[in-house]
């Protein structure tokens, strides 16, 4: 019977990719599937057998803490280098997408605490 091995909702193309990868190459079958267009399903990295489960979740911590390393570093890199993404440069990229969307955060943070401003 298929078992999570975990969900992969917010997870990068590149770790899923990577950790699929490392387990196919140590002879663990898996899949993945997608939650769908309702989101009613489940975004998840499936094992095909049972007994891979202990295996692949050392593999899986192992990878990801690596991965998670590889991710702070190559980050701190961008940093230093003036290339990371920040407020500042998203605004000078995209104002337009910047401004309404702190609109928005501001529209849903009145409408919220109006009742209690009214009340």
């Amino acid at each position: 019977m298929p078992q999570l091995l975990m969900r992969t909702t917010g997870a990068s193309a590149e770790e899923v990719d990577g950790l699929i990868e490392l387990l196919q190459n140590q002879g663990i079958a898996c899949y993945t599937t997608q939650a769908g267009r309702w989101r009613l399903g489940v975004d998840g990295l499936w094992l095909v057998n049972d007994k891979d489960v202990t295996r692949a979740r050392e593999l899986g911590g192992e990878f990801q803490y690596h991965f998670s390393q590889e991710s702070r570093a190559d980050f701190e890199r961008r940093l230093a280098e003036g290339t990371a993404p920040t407020f500042a440069s998203q605004l000078r990229q995209r104002p337009l997408v910047v401004i309404g969307t702190l609109l928005a955060i501001a529209a849903i943070a009145m409408l919220s605490l109006l009742p209690l401003l009214l009340g």
